[in-house]
């Protein structure tokens, strides 16, 4: 993807980065972009349309009140029809993690 360039290019002009997801394809370029913006003092933040939705709003909600007791252990089924546009790197190399990687980072954050 472009991001890896947007990314270090911002970091080097010393701009705070809001990068959509997924971060990187793969994990040495996630922590070249992360490094570059620590080394610039930058903020380097991942854009994740999840976090506002009212149904993970109140998951969060109800965790932090303890309405539903101490949480020991957590699964979560995200799945969806991945049009065939979209079957690219997110299908075709699984060591780095591919789809999961994509629609996983929204429940994980």
């Amino acid at each position: 993807t472009q991001h890896r360039y947007q990314v270090l290019a911002a970091a080097a002009a010393g701009k705070h980065v809001l990068c959509d997801k997924p971060l990187a394809t793969r994990s040495a370029d996630a922590l070249k972009m992360v490094r570059a913006c620590e080394k610039a003092g930058v903020v380097l933040a991942v854009n994740h349309h999840l976090r506002s939705s009212p149904v993970h709003q109140t998951m969060q909600r109800m965790i932090a009140a303890g309405e539903i007791g101490a949480v020991r252990s957590l699964m979560i089924v995200h799945a969806g029809y991945l049009r065939p546009v979209l079957q690219s790197w997110r299908i075709k190399d699984a060591a780095e993690g591919g789809i999961y990687l994509d629609l996983s980072v929204h429940d994980i954050d």
